[in-house]
């Protein structure tokens, strides 16, 4: 079972019982700062304050923020350049996108605007793998 809870912005974190990924912890952008919250990895996109904030994390999580392979903790992480504009970089950077397997293949691409829908009443979903 896989658990996802939404913070806000780019910033989630993916557990199961195995480990727990977070995505693009944010500083103060409007958002309510979460308060200990602990992650076994930190995934950080690109180096825009509102994307790479990896001291709110509490402990001593693996951080993940240059291109290439990672196991960490038998996770498997791959990650990709790719640029955050249409001008190969030169308007806001460069960026990573993140694929992560266990049993089943996860990938975050930190800018996909998703239906606000599912977290309106509550930030954490719980998915089901048959």
């Amino acid at each position: 079972m896989i658990k996802v809870k939404w913070f806000g912005h780019s910033m989630w974190k993916i557990s199961n019982d195995k480990i727990s990924i977070i995505t693009d912890p944010f500083n103060f952008i409007g958002y309510k700062l979460p308060v200990g919250e602990t992650a076994d990895v930190v995934l950080i996109s690109h180096a825009h304050s509102d994307h790479n904030n990896s001291a709110l994390i509490c402990g001593d999580p693996a951080i993940v923020k240059a291109v290439g392979k990672f196991n960490i903790a038998g996770i498997n992480i791959q990650t990709y350049h790719t640029y955050h504009d249409e001008e190969k970089g030169r308007k806001r950077g460069n960026n990573l996108l993140m694929k992560y397997v266990d049993d089943h293949k996860h990938q975050n691409s930190n800018e996909i605007e998703l239906t606000k829908a599912d977290f309106t009443t509550k930030r954490t979903i719980t998915l089901n793998y048959e």
